[in-house]
């Protein structure tokens, strides 16, 4: 939910935007011609963020409208935002990306290795990254994603999704 209470889900290749609390449930006006979107984020200013297989979308009208940040992603996963601003996706094939300009350019700050899959992003309370893989390691960065610790091993392979407590 964005700060003014906007909900967003997606479904066969389609955002859905709700502005009271999921009572009423319209679709947002964009082409989605590149697959599914994985993704949500907001960032501090209120735009948002929505992550395909291949591309990420912004929007600074709630999510009615959107247009393409970029692309080129290899079956993107997760987005997620720290503190400062910065947006990290994780991408099937390259690992965990990062950019620190809203989108327009990226790099890779902890790459796959391994038979490692980076499955999904989220950012604690304090704007720190974590990053979980495919097989069950959970990693962490306190420097904006120049180095990672791994948190935790789960030696499990059917994690997909992690939720942080940002409260």
């Amino acid at each position: 939910a964005t700060k003014q209470g906007t909900l967003l889900t997606s479904m066969s290749q389609r955002i859905y935007r709700s502005t009271d609390g999921g009572n009423l449930w319209q679709e947002a006006l964009v082409d989605f011609n590149f697959g599914a979107q994985n993704s949500f984020a907001v960032d501090s200013q209120g735009v948002l963020f929505a992550l395909q297989n291949s591309r990420l979308l912004s929007s600074t009208d709630n999510g009615l409208t959107w247009v393409e940040q970029s692309r080129g992603f290899n079956f993107a996963r997760a987005i997620s935002l720290n503190a400062v601003g910065h947006l990290f996706v994780e991408d099937g094939t390259s690992g965990t990306l990062r950019s620190i300009d809203r989108g327009k350019t990226w790099s890779t700050v902890l790459a796959s290795s391994n038979n490692a899959v980076h499955q999904n992003a989220a950012v604690n309370r304090l704007g720190y990254p974590y990053v979980l893989d495919n097989l069950g390691n959970i990693r962490r960065s306190t420097d904006n994603g120049k180095s990672w610790t791994v948190e935790g091993n789960f030696q499990e392979d059917s994690f997909a999704k992690m939720r942080l407590d940002t409260a």
